[in-house]
């Protein structure tokens, strides 16, 4: 498989798939025959790389629910109901 790292992001969906590697210096330019050439190639879509991303009201809330947990967890006040602890016990003992 070949990666073309030196595609620029602005080129087109076509450029980097149809260039030949350059042959290096004492092997012979000819592919082996049945076997195909892998190709790779990075588009960049900026508004879907943009969707993947969480915006910051996300990130915030997360680390806001992070900060709470680490507080009760070190006051020593995090209460986990007793249905829980006996699921978890019962869960285990099916393993």
């Amino acid at each position: 498989m070949r990666i073309d790292l030196n595609t620029r992001a602005t080129e087109g969906a076509g450029n980097a798939v149809d260039r030949p590697a350059a042959a290096p210096a004492g092997k012979a330019a000819e592919p082996i025959t049945g076997q195909g050439e892998d190709t790779a190639q990075f588009l960049f879509d900026r508004v879907k790389t943009q969707a993947l991303t969480p915006d910051s009201a996300q990130i915030e809330a997360g680390n806001l629910r992070i900060d709470a947990l680490r507080k009760v967890l070190a006051d020593g006040t995090y209460n986990v109901p007793p249905e829980l602890i006996a699921g978890a016990i019962v869960a285990e003992a099916r393993v």
